[in-house]
Protein backbone atom coordinates (compact mmCIF):
# COMPACT_ATOMS: atom_id res chain seq x y z
CA UNK A 1 0.00 0.00 0.00
CA UNK A 2 1.09 3.58 -0.99
CA UNK A 3 1.84 5.22 1.56
CA UNK A 4 0.24 8.85 1.87
CA UNK A 5 1.90 12.11 2.33
CA UNK A 6 0.82 15.31 3.47
CA UNK A 7 1.29 18.06 1.16
CA UNK A 8 3.75 20.86 2.86
CA UNK A 9 1.35 23.29 4.59
CA UNK A 10 1.49 27.33 3.30
CA UNK A 11 4.03 30.03 3.99
CA UNK A 12 2.97 32.68 5.81
CA UNK A 13 4.21 34.67 4.11
CA UNK A 14 5.97 33.25 0.72
CA UNK A 15 7.72 36.45 -0.57
CA UNK A 16 9.77 37.26 2.58
CA UNK A 17 13.67 37.09 1.40
CA UNK A 18 15.02 34.38 3.70
CA UNK A 19 12.20 32.09 1.72
CA UNK A 20 14.39 32.31 -1.21
CA UNK A 21 17.31 31.81 0.60
CA UNK A 22 19.27 28.39 1.75
CA UNK A 23 18.91 28.02 5.52
CA UNK A 24 22.44 28.36 6.65
CA UNK A 25 22.77 31.40 4.39
CA UNK A 26 19.30 33.37 5.77
CA UNK A 27 21.00 32.58 9.22
CA UNK A 28 24.42 34.21 7.75
CA UNK A 29 22.42 36.70 6.39
CA UNK A 30 20.33 37.52 9.92
CA UNK A 31 23.73 37.92 11.59
CA UNK A 32 25.37 40.07 9.65
CA UNK A 33 22.26 42.25 9.71
CA UNK A 34 22.49 42.78 13.42
CA UNK A 35 26.25 43.71 13.21
CA UNK A 36 25.65 46.73 10.64
CA UNK A 37 22.27 47.54 12.68
CA UNK A 38 24.63 47.96 15.94
CA UNK A 39 27.28 49.52 13.79
CA UNK A 40 24.98 52.34 13.27
CA UNK A 41 23.45 52.30 16.46
CA UNK A 42 26.94 53.30 17.66
CA UNK A 43 27.57 55.92 15.10
CA UNK A 44 24.00 57.80 15.82
CA UNK A 45 25.10 57.98 19.85
CA UNK A 46 28.29 59.23 18.89
CA UNK A 47 27.11 61.76 16.53
CA UNK A 48 24.56 63.05 18.93
CA UNK A 49 27.40 64.39 21.08
CA UNK A 50 27.09 67.68 19.11
CA UNK A 51 28.76 69.53 21.86
CA UNK A 52 32.18 68.34 20.81
CA UNK A 53 31.78 69.35 16.97
CA UNK A 54 30.34 72.62 17.90
CA UNK A 55 33.34 73.27 19.95
CA UNK A 56 35.79 72.32 16.75
CA UNK A 57 33.54 74.10 14.28
CA UNK A 58 32.86 77.35 16.37
CA UNK A 59 35.61 77.83 18.84
CA UNK A 60 38.39 77.75 15.99
CA UNK A 61 38.82 79.17 12.71
CA UNK A 62 37.65 76.30 10.00
CA UNK A 63 40.55 75.60 8.22
CA UNK A 64 41.15 72.70 5.68
CA UNK A 65 41.17 69.93 8.76
CA UNK A 66 38.27 70.95 9.94
CA UNK A 67 36.48 70.73 6.59
CA UNK A 68 37.78 67.19 6.26
CA UNK A 69 36.91 66.35 9.76
CA UNK A 70 33.22 67.09 9.38
CA UNK A 71 33.52 65.71 6.06
CA UNK A 72 34.71 62.64 6.58
CA UNK A 73 31.91 62.17 9.89
CA UNK A 74 29.29 62.60 7.54
CA UNK A 75 30.95 60.40 5.44
CA UNK A 76 31.05 57.64 7.75
CA UNK A 77 27.20 58.07 8.96
CA UNK A 78 26.10 57.82 5.31
CA UNK A 79 28.04 55.32 4.05
CA UNK A 80 26.48 52.65 7.21
CA UNK A 81 22.94 54.20 6.76
CA UNK A 82 23.22 52.98 3.08
CA UNK A 83 24.26 49.60 4.26
CA UNK A 84 22.21 49.16 6.92
CA UNK A 85 19.04 50.02 4.13
CA UNK A 86 20.77 47.82 1.87
CA UNK A 87 20.72 45.06 4.16
CA UNK A 88 17.55 45.64 5.80
CA UNK A 89 14.52 47.66 3.25
CA UNK A 90 13.13 46.64 0.51
CA UNK A 91 14.69 49.09 -2.68
CA UNK A 92 12.69 50.91 -5.58
CA UNK A 93 16.10 50.46 -7.55
CA UNK A 94 18.01 47.58 -8.72
CA UNK A 95 20.40 45.98 -6.17
CA UNK A 96 23.10 46.06 -7.88
CA UNK A 97 23.24 49.29 -8.67
CA UNK A 98 22.37 50.13 -5.04
CA UNK A 99 25.29 48.31 -4.40
CA UNK A 100 27.67 50.48 -5.87
CA UNK A 101 26.48 53.76 -3.83
CA UNK A 102 27.28 51.61 -0.80
CA UNK A 103 30.48 50.80 -2.39
CA UNK A 104 31.19 54.63 -3.28
CA UNK A 105 30.73 56.20 -0.07
CA UNK A 106 33.00 53.45 1.53
CA UNK A 107 36.01 54.67 -1.05
CA UNK A 108 34.96 58.13 0.72
CA UNK A 109 35.00 57.21 4.33
CA UNK A 110 37.85 55.73 4.30
CA UNK A 111 40.43 58.10 2.68
CA UNK A 112 39.03 60.93 4.12
CA UNK A 113 39.74 59.41 7.83
CA UNK A 114 43.36 58.46 6.72
CA UNK A 115 43.62 62.00 5.55
CA UNK A 116 43.06 63.46 9.19
CA UNK A 117 46.38 61.64 10.23
CA UNK A 118 47.93 62.48 6.67
CA UNK A 119 47.59 66.25 8.28
CA UNK A 120 49.08 64.75 11.36
CA UNK A 121 52.17 64.11 9.73
CA UNK A 122 52.89 67.16 7.74
CA UNK A 123 52.25 69.38 10.72
CA UNK A 124 54.86 67.49 12.72
CA UNK A 125 57.42 66.50 9.91
CA UNK A 126 56.72 69.81 8.02
CA UNK A 127 60.20 70.48 7.42
CA UNK A 128 60.89 67.07 5.60
CA UNK A 129 59.88 67.12 2.22
CA UNK A 130 61.16 63.51 1.86
CA UNK A 131 58.76 62.01 4.34
CA UNK A 132 55.50 64.25 3.40
CA UNK A 133 55.90 62.78 0.09
CA UNK A 134 56.17 59.26 1.29
CA UNK A 135 53.18 59.66 3.75
CA UNK A 136 51.18 61.80 1.06
CA UNK A 137 52.01 58.61 -1.95
CA UNK A 138 50.51 56.15 0.91
CA UNK A 139 47.66 58.02 1.26
CA UNK A 140 47.01 58.23 -2.56
CA UNK A 141 47.39 54.23 -2.26
CA UNK A 142 44.85 54.45 0.26
CA UNK A 143 42.36 55.79 -1.85
CA UNK A 144 43.28 52.86 -4.37
CA UNK A 145 42.71 50.33 -2.23
CA UNK A 146 39.01 51.67 -0.63
CA UNK A 147 38.19 51.82 -4.88
CA UNK A 148 38.90 47.78 -4.94
CA UNK A 149 35.21 47.60 -3.84
CA UNK A 150 33.27 48.95 -5.94
CA UNK A 151 34.76 46.88 -8.96
CA UNK A 152 34.97 43.61 -6.85
CA UNK A 153 31.88 42.91 -5.05
CA UNK A 154 28.25 42.46 -7.03
CA UNK A 155 25.18 43.13 -5.18
CA UNK A 156 21.85 41.32 -6.30
CA UNK A 157 18.24 41.09 -5.77
CA UNK A 158 17.06 38.31 -3.35
CA UNK A 159 14.56 36.13 -5.38
CA UNK A 160 11.68 38.10 -6.72
CA UNK A 161 12.00 40.34 -3.67
CA UNK A 162 13.32 43.95 -3.85
CA UNK A 163 15.59 42.89 -0.81
CA UNK A 164 19.10 42.77 -1.23
CA UNK A 165 22.23 40.79 -1.10
CA UNK A 166 25.96 40.78 -2.08
CA UNK A 167 26.53 37.86 -3.84
CA UNK A 168 29.89 38.13 -5.59
CA UNK A 169 33.47 39.18 -3.26
CA UNK A 170 36.54 39.17 -5.60
CA UNK A 171 39.68 38.38 -3.81
CA UNK A 172 41.16 41.32 -4.43
CA UNK A 173 39.34 43.68 -2.46
CA UNK A 174 40.93 42.78 0.57
CA UNK A 175 42.97 45.56 -0.46
CA UNK A 176 40.31 48.17 1.03
CA UNK A 177 41.66 47.04 4.86
CA UNK A 178 45.28 45.68 3.94
CA UNK A 179 46.92 49.01 2.33
CA UNK A 180 44.79 51.36 5.71
CA UNK A 181 46.42 49.00 7.57
CA UNK A 182 49.98 49.14 6.28
CA UNK A 183 49.67 53.09 5.85
CA UNK A 184 48.27 53.82 9.83
CA UNK A 185 51.41 51.32 11.06
CA UNK A 186 54.25 53.96 9.35
CA UNK A 187 51.78 56.52 10.40
CA UNK A 188 51.64 55.15 13.82
CA UNK A 189 55.64 54.46 14.26
CA UNK A 190 56.87 57.64 12.15
CA UNK A 191 54.99 59.92 14.58
CA UNK A 192 56.07 58.20 17.93
CA UNK A 193 59.44 58.00 16.81
CA UNK A 194 59.77 61.58 16.17
CA UNK A 195 57.53 62.61 19.44
CA UNK A 196 60.25 60.41 21.29
CA UNK A 197 63.11 62.74 19.40
CA UNK A 198 61.66 65.44 20.75
CA UNK A 199 62.82 64.14 24.08
CA UNK A 200 66.03 63.50 23.21
CA UNK A 201 68.90 66.02 23.24
CA UNK A 202 72.82 65.46 22.26
CA UNK A 203 73.65 66.22 25.64
CA UNK A 204 71.57 64.07 27.19
CA UNK A 205 70.58 61.29 24.75
CA UNK A 206 67.65 58.82 25.95
CA UNK A 207 68.88 55.07 25.97
CA UNK A 208 67.96 51.73 27.16
CA UNK A 209 65.14 52.16 29.51
CA UNK A 210 64.91 56.02 29.33
CA UNK A 211 64.18 55.33 25.13
CA UNK A 212 61.64 52.94 25.78
CA UNK A 213 59.74 54.87 28.27
CA UNK A 214 59.66 57.91 26.04
CA UNK A 215 58.23 55.55 23.00
CA UNK A 216 55.42 53.83 25.22
CA UNK A 217 54.28 55.71 27.81
CA UNK A 218 55.79 59.19 26.87
CA UNK A 219 57.63 60.09 29.76
CA UNK A 220 60.18 62.96 29.62
CA UNK A 221 57.70 64.42 26.79
CA UNK A 222 55.63 67.52 27.54
CA UNK A 223 52.24 66.81 28.28
CA UNK A 224 50.85 68.41 24.04
CA UNK A 225 53.40 66.08 23.14
CA UNK A 226 52.55 62.96 25.57
CA UNK A 227 49.12 63.38 24.73
CA UNK A 228 49.87 63.28 21.04
CA UNK A 229 51.56 60.24 21.23
CA UNK A 230 49.09 58.18 23.70
CA UNK A 231 46.06 59.65 21.40
CA UNK A 232 48.19 57.43 18.61
CA UNK A 233 48.52 54.57 20.24
CA UNK A 234 44.84 54.35 21.17
CA UNK A 235 44.02 54.85 17.93
CA UNK A 236 46.10 52.14 16.73
CA UNK A 237 45.63 49.49 19.10
CA UNK A 238 41.77 50.32 18.47
CA UNK A 239 41.84 49.92 14.53
CA UNK A 240 44.78 47.45 14.30
CA UNK A 241 42.49 44.89 16.25
CA UNK A 242 39.25 44.99 14.25
CA UNK A 243 42.10 45.46 10.79
CA UNK A 244 43.56 42.49 11.78
CA UNK A 245 39.94 40.85 12.18
CA UNK A 246 38.83 42.34 8.89
CA UNK A 247 41.66 40.96 6.94
CA UNK A 248 42.33 37.47 8.10
CA UNK A 249 38.60 36.86 8.03
CA UNK A 250 38.25 37.85 4.36
CA UNK A 251 40.86 35.14 3.25
CA UNK A 252 40.18 32.43 5.82
CA UNK A 253 38.60 30.34 3.10
CA UNK A 254 36.49 28.20 5.63
CA UNK A 255 34.33 31.04 6.93
CA UNK A 256 31.52 31.24 4.97
CA UNK A 257 31.30 34.72 2.10
CA UNK A 258 28.48 36.30 4.09
CA UNK A 259 31.38 36.83 7.50
CA UNK A 260 34.05 37.19 4.77
CA UNK A 261 32.84 40.57 3.69
CA UNK A 262 30.57 41.55 6.66
CA UNK A 263 33.29 43.15 9.01
CA UNK A 264 34.11 45.93 5.91
CA UNK A 265 32.19 48.63 6.82
CA UNK A 266 31.54 48.60 10.62
CA UNK A 267 36.11 48.52 10.78
CA UNK A 268 35.75 51.86 8.27
CA UNK A 269 33.42 52.86 11.21
CA UNK A 270 35.56 52.46 13.72
CA UNK A 271 38.12 53.46 12.10
CA UNK A 272 36.68 56.92 11.71
CA UNK A 273 35.29 57.58 15.20
CA UNK A 274 39.38 57.10 17.10
CA UNK A 275 40.43 59.35 14.57
CA UNK A 276 37.94 62.02 15.07
CA UNK A 277 37.91 61.44 18.59
CA UNK A 278 42.16 61.65 17.91
CA UNK A 279 41.61 65.04 15.87
CA UNK A 280 39.08 66.88 18.34
CA UNK A 281 41.55 66.08 21.29
CA UNK A 282 43.81 68.03 19.36
CA UNK A 283 41.65 70.67 17.82
CA UNK A 284 40.77 70.90 21.65
CA UNK A 285 43.97 70.67 23.70
CA UNK A 286 42.63 68.06 25.61
CA UNK A 287 45.61 67.01 27.55
CA UNK A 288 46.65 68.03 31.29
CA UNK A 289 50.33 68.26 32.58
CA UNK A 290 50.62 65.79 35.19
CA UNK A 291 54.01 66.43 35.90
CA UNK A 292 56.53 68.57 34.42
CA UNK A 293 58.40 67.60 32.13
CA UNK A 294 61.56 69.41 33.29
CA UNK A 295 60.89 67.73 36.45
CA UNK A 296 60.56 63.90 34.81
CA UNK A 297 63.91 64.49 32.85
CA UNK A 298 65.94 65.97 35.51
CA UNK A 299 65.21 63.28 37.94
CA UNK A 300 66.54 61.08 35.40
CA UNK A 301 69.04 62.47 34.14
CA UNK A 302 72.84 62.64 35.55
CA UNK A 303 73.12 66.60 36.26
CA UNK A 304 71.47 69.31 36.34
CA UNK A 305 70.65 70.90 32.72
CA UNK A 306 66.68 71.16 32.23
CA UNK A 307 64.55 71.42 29.04
CA UNK A 308 62.19 74.27 29.01
CA UNK A 309 59.62 75.43 26.75
CA UNK A 310 59.73 78.60 24.90
CA UNK A 311 56.96 80.63 24.61
CA UNK A 312 57.01 83.05 21.57
CA UNK A 313 54.34 85.81 20.27
CA UNK A 314 52.77 85.57 16.87
CA UNK A 315 55.36 87.33 14.43
CA UNK A 316 54.65 91.02 14.60
CA UNK A 317 56.47 94.12 13.35
CA UNK A 318 58.76 95.60 16.14
CA UNK A 319 56.46 98.44 16.35
CA UNK A 320 53.53 96.53 17.46
CA UNK A 321 55.40 94.62 19.86
CA UNK A 322 56.46 97.73 21.88
CA UNK A 323 52.75 98.54 21.56
CA UNK A 324 51.72 94.96 23.45
CA UNK A 325 54.71 94.99 25.51
CA UNK A 326 54.92 98.36 27.56
CA UNK A 327 52.01 100.39 28.14
CA UNK A 328 53.29 104.21 29.99
CA UNK A 329 56.39 102.62 30.13
CA UNK A 330 54.88 99.69 31.93
CA UNK A 331 55.24 96.02 31.22
CA UNK A 332 52.32 93.60 30.36
CA UNK A 333 52.04 90.27 29.46
CA UNK A 334 51.57 89.46 26.01
CA UNK A 335 48.17 87.55 25.67
CA UNK A 336 48.61 85.42 22.96
CA UNK A 337 51.64 83.47 22.94
CA UNK A 338 52.91 80.34 20.64
CA UNK A 339 54.97 77.19 22.35
CA UNK A 340 57.43 76.87 19.29
CA UNK A 341 60.82 74.95 20.97
CA UNK A 342 62.09 73.27 23.50
CA UNK A 343 65.39 74.22 24.11
CA UNK A 344 67.88 72.99 26.97
CA UNK A 345 70.71 75.13 28.62
CA UNK A 346 72.84 74.90 31.76
CA UNK A 347 71.13 76.79 34.00
CA UNK A 348 72.33 79.95 32.45
CA UNK A 349 70.17 83.07 32.91
CA UNK A 350 67.74 84.17 29.80
CA UNK A 351 68.44 87.99 28.53
CA UNK A 352 65.69 89.20 28.23
CA UNK A 353 66.23 92.43 25.77
CA UNK A 354 68.70 89.99 23.96
CA UNK A 355 66.19 87.46 23.22
CA UNK A 356 68.26 84.11 24.02
CA UNK A 357 69.79 82.03 26.52
CA UNK A 358 73.52 83.25 27.80
CA UNK A 359 75.71 80.69 26.92
CA UNK A 360 75.40 77.83 25.28
CA UNK A 361 71.85 76.41 24.04
CA UNK A 362 70.38 73.88 22.21
CA UNK A 363 67.52 73.05 20.67
CA UNK A 364 65.62 69.62 20.67
CA UNK A 365 64.06 68.86 17.50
Amino acid sequence: MNATTAPPPPLPNPFTPMAFLPPDLAYQYTISTYVYVGTLGVTISMDLRLSLNYLVVVRYPVRLPGLVYLFSRMAALACILSAVIYLTAPVGIPCRLFSKVVDWLFAVAVPSTSLLFLFRVLAIFDRNKFVCAFFSIMWLCVVAGAITPTQGLIGANIGPTKYCIYVKVEEYVGAAAIIPLVNDTLVFLAISWKLMRNAHTSAHPLRGNLSLRALLRGDYLPAFSRGLLQDGQAYYLTTVITKLMTVIIFYFTLVPAVYRAMFAVPNAVVMNMMACRVYRRTKLARYRELKTPSSNLSSAMPNDRAVIPLAFPPNRNNANLKQLGEVDGKRRPIEEIKIVKTVEHDGAPFNEEKGHLNGDASVAV
